[in-house]
C-alpha cells in the first residue's frame, strides 16, 4: 500500500498540463485507497491536484476562471465527503 500511497502524491505533484488543467486528475486510485481508510493521503492528494485543476487565480480567461471556481467547490465538496469517511459519488471515482 506504501508504493500507492507514494504513487498517488506523486501524481498530485505534478505541475500540471493543459489536458490535466482542464480535465483534471483521475481519481481511481485515490477512491481505493480511500476504501482501505487511507483518509490523509486521499486529502493530501485533493490538495496536491487542487494548484492546477481548481486555481482561478492562475487563469487569465474569464471562462476559465469560471471552470476552476467550478472544480474549486467539487474538490471542497469531495473533501467534505472524504472526511466523513465516504467515497464521493461522482464519475471521476469510479
Amino acid at each position: 500500500m506504501l508504493g500507492a500511497k507514494n504513487h498517488l502524491l506523486a501524481a498530485g505533484a505534478t505541475p500540471g498540463s493543459p489536458q490535466l488543467d482542464s480535465f483534471g486528475p483521475q481519481m481511481q486510485l485515490a477512491g481505493e485507497l480511500l476504501a482501505q481508510g487511507e483518509k490523509e493521503t486521499v486529502l493530501q492528494y485533493l490538495d496536491l491536484v487542487a494548484r492546477f485543476w481548481a486555481n482561478p487565480d492562475e487563469r487569465t480567461e474569464a471562462a476559465s476562471k469560471r471552470v476552476a471556481r467550478e472544480h474549486l467547490v467539487l474538490l471542497e465538496s469531495w473533501k467534505t465527503q472524504v472526511r466523513a469517511g465516504k467515497v464521493p459519488d461522482h464519475a471521476k471515482w469510479q
